[in-house]
């Protein structure tokens, strides 16, 4: 926890650097706040998703039914992974 004194230092030097180097301030803001929204996926992303789905669904029609659902659970987890750690083809916000 920080004081008031430490609290009111680091303002003055926020706005110290926010008047001396505006660039280097807002990459910092960037940095240690980013946005709470999520990135979100390029349309390479999207095609890739979608195609894996489709293959999901095909393996389960010939059969396959524990590779469809490998397919499906890895693709899952890679839109996840595009989604909240900055996107795919510069896509973000």
């Amino acid at each position: 926890m920080t004081n008031d004194y430490e609290r009111r230092t680091l303002l003055d030097l926020e706005r110290q650097l926010d008047a001396e180097d505006p660039d280097l301030a807002e990459s910092f803001r960037r940095e240690f706040h980013p946005s709470a929204a999520p990135h979100r996926v390029g349309p390479t992303g999207q095609f890739a998703i979608t195609a894996a789905l489709v293959l999901s669904v095909v393996l389960f029609l010939v059969g396959l039914p524990s590779a469809a659902v490998a397919c499906a659970v890895s693709t899952g987890l890679v839109w996840l992974q595009w989604r909240y750690s900055g996107g795919l083809d510069g896509a973000q916000d």
